[in-house]
């Protein structure tokens, strides 16, 4: 998608969860794009009308654009890039104040989050592309150049020893998102409340339209499909929240993914955890501290979050187990039953479908890409992702994205069949950063009664509608019985090739 598109979603959000009236006449404007800072940007506006909306959601790209062109270490002629690439630097106030945070939380934290693993981060990420890993040797000298100390003199310039790369990604998307919130209340002033996720980093402000806190779910780490049902609903209200953990960016050591997170100690990558939640009170403490958590034990990060104000945290081990800290239940507990009503049941009558069942263990996994196409009337597509019998009866809808009135019912093969009684959505998903423009669906078997189906033949539908663009739709056969089956379709006008799997995760 161009970096200049914003797409503009008019439509309550009062629906995703039980109403507790709070400002009745605002609405809410999203905003959505893909490809921003490397994985996807959404934004939630509860105004009162779309251009006060429009205002807010146009500084939040200004400033995520802006500094962008400092902090990223992606981008070659970045002032970060630059920094990384020599000895010594003048250092502009945000990259100062980037550092600072870094420097801040590392020294809180006893090293559990370190800035300074760029180095280490790199070495592996080739080491695993190229399929061998690093040797001792290698990880020790990464890391012996990581512990150096640097200096930012009282000339405002940096002074570090040679081979020390600043590996900041986290805690500065983090930033960006604080400083962004900053941006859209000053643009808009009237604004009510907004929620800005980018790739499942989330900070909100003020009040969700129709009820105060905004629902927020919490992914989990061993299931990378955007319907997956959620670990936990909570309603946050003036907070942020961030996932560290397994995901798209998962590094691959003898053919096992495991999280991207270098532990400073070891320079090795994290293997105890799958993922950590945290909740502060600004991005980008969220951010350094779910890193830090990835590296400290449960038990280690739950007494720092406990003693912290404002700060909950929930863990998740390598084989599952689940830690919470106090503030956590407190947020959990508030959402009250929203975790129930993410994926609603319709109302459709029962339909008997004997047959022998699925073998244990099987799904079906889905995904397409949502290309980036450069052109400035280029919106999003709305897209519908469902399951039929061969007769085209509908079993159950896998994803719908962009839903909204006026739009969804342009998705007409799916709204006939089934639009009116959709599940509802919730606001966002924390998870760890995704990849831009990819999104995933997975079938557990069962319809949308959660009733599980027999094995046979069903037939898998995918349909997208843009704005200022077409309508595309693609159903794929399948026979779903006791043996893996790969299946794909090719690219159409509105979305990339589709690729479907079904058996047992690889």
């Amino acid at each position: 998608m161009s970096s200049n598109a914003i797409v503009l979603i008019a439509g309550s959000l009062s629906a995703i969860v039980a109403p507790q009236p709070v400002i009745d006449e605002s609405r809410a404007w999203q905003f959505h794009a893909d490809h921003i800072l490397g994985t996807s940007l959404d934004v939630v506006i509860s105004a009162l009308d779309p251009q006060t909306a429009i205002l807010a959601a146009k500084a939040i790209r200004r400033e995520i654009g802006r500094l962008d062109a400092i902090y990223s270490d992606w981008h070659d002629q970045s002032e970060l890039a630059r920094l990384n690439n020599g000895s010594a630097a003048s250092l502009s106030p945000d990259l100062a104040k980037l550092l600072e945070t870094a420097a801040h939380w590392r020294h809180v934290t006893s090293g559990a989050y370190d800035e300074r693993l760029g180095a280490i981060s790199a070495l592996w990420r080739q080491s695993t592309a190229d399929g061998e890993n690093p040797t001792p040797d290698q990880v020790q000298n990464a890391l012996d150049r990581a512990q150096s100390e640097s200096v930012v003199r009282n000339d405002g310039r940096l002074q570090r020893p040679a081979g020390l790369r600043f590996g900041v990604d986290g805690l500065a998307k983090g930033l960006i998102i604080d400083r962004a919130l900053d941006a859209a209340q000053r643009a808009a002033p009237t604004a009510q409340g907004i929620m800005i996720d980018i790739g499942g980093d989330i900070r909100c402000w003020g009040c969700a339209p129709g009820r105060l806190g905004w629902p927020v779910a919490v992914a989990d780490p061993f299931d990378s499909s955007d319907n997956g049902r959620p670990l936990a609903v909570l309603e946050l209200r003036n907070q942020a929240i961030a996932t560290s953990g397994r995901g798209s960016r998962d590094l691959v050591l003898a053919g096992v993914p495991r999280p991207h997170v270098i532990d400073p100690r070891t320079g090795i990558p994290v293997l105890h955890l799958a993922a950590a939640t945290v909740v502060a009170e600004r991005a980008a403490d969220a951010d350094a501290l779910a890193t830090a958590f990835m590296v400290m034990t449960p038990e280690e990060s739950v007494a720092f979050a406990d003693r912290t104000p404002g700060v909950a945290a929930h863990l998740v081990s390598a084989s599952g187990a689940q830690t919470a800290s106090e503030l956590w239940d407190r947020l959990k507990s508030a959402a009250g039953s929203a975790r129930d009503r993410v994926t609603g049941t319709p109302s459709r009558p029962a339909v008997q479908r004997p047959g022998p069942a699925w073998p244990s263990g099987f799904k079906l996994d889905v995904s397409y890409e949502v290309p980036a196409i450069k052109n400035a009337r280029y919106r999003r597509p709305y897209v519908a992702i469902w399951i039929t019998d061969t007769d085209d009866n509908v079993i159950r809808t896998l994803l719908l994205l962009g839903r909204r009135p006026g739009y969804a019912n342009d998705n007409y093969l799916w709204w006939r069949s089934y639009g009116a009684e959709a599940p509802t959505k919730l606001a966002a998903v924390s998870r760890s950063t995704r990849a831009p423009g990819r999104y995933t669906a997975s079938w557990d078997g069962r319809d949308d009664r959660g009733r599980p189906v027999p094995q046979g033949r069903y037939r898998l539908h995918i349909e997208a509608v843009r704005q200022f663009g077409g309508h595309a739709h693609s159903a794929i056969d399948l026979d779903l019985g006791r043996t893996t089956v790969e299946r794909s379709s090719p690219a159409k006008q509105e979305f990339g090739a589709v690729r479907a799997r079904y058996g047992r995760p690889r």
